[in-house]
């Protein structure tokens, strides 16, 4: 199961923070997952010659993450991370939805509030996308940056709810079979989950 081989990865990834991590207490191994509740996303293709083409497509997407958060006064103040994902791309009309592993690396920044359960965030990711696109055609590895912003809560020592929203902005490949065809899929997502901060 994709979801089993995540979840595999995630924990590896934990655990290898923990150990790096081991002498700076200030450094606390997280996990979280998320997935995409609502999205606006479009798939662009172009032919070198002529007008492009752009549709929009339904995007569903679930991801896990694993990382290491910098803790000042009880509350994170930066989270690094790494993510693996699985996510679908609907078709356009006669073609097949299209299934692609999500791979990222990026951080969250957290903005400083009064409050410690309540962490505002803005967030840089980079992604790419391993498989085909909405569009039916195999680009080969499309890579994104993806910016957001969300807020994590607090809910119990440890364990906070999620909520972002980040813009995913393609950089298109122009290797495609056939020469010449460039395609690029991103767009906006609102995305909820849950994040655990693992204390040792």
């Amino acid at each position: 199961m994709p979801f089993a081989r995540v979840s595999v990865i995630a924990v590896a990834l934990t655990l290898l923070c923990n150990s790096c991590m081991a002498d700076r207490p200030d450094w606390d191994p997280f996990v979280r997952a998320d997935v995409a509740v609502f999205d606006d996303y479009d798939s662009d293709v172009e032919v070198t010659g002529f007008s492009s083409d752009t549709t929009s497509t339904d995007y569903d997407s679930i991801r896990v993450a694993g990382g290491a958060a910098h803790f000042e006064d009880g509350r994170p103040t930066l989270r690094l991370e790494g993510f693996l994902g699985r996510a679908t791309f609907a078709g356009r009309t006669g073609v097949d939805d299209s299934d692609v592993t999500e791979l990222g690396l990026g951080g969250r920044w957290f903005v400083p509030i009064a409050s410690v359960t309540v962490r505002p965030y803005v967030s840089l990711h980079g992604v790419v996308s391993l498989g085909s696109t909405a569009a039916g055609v195999d680009p080969g590895n499309e890579a994104a940056v993806a910016i957001g912003t969300g807020l994590e809560f607090e809910i119990a020592s440890g364990i906070a709810l999620d909520a972002s929203v980040d813009y995913a902005l393609p950089f298109v490949d122009s290797d495609s079979d056939p020469e010449g065809l460039e395609v690029g899929t991103g767009g906006l997502a609102l995305r909820l989950g849950v994040v655990f901060d693992v204390s040792y």
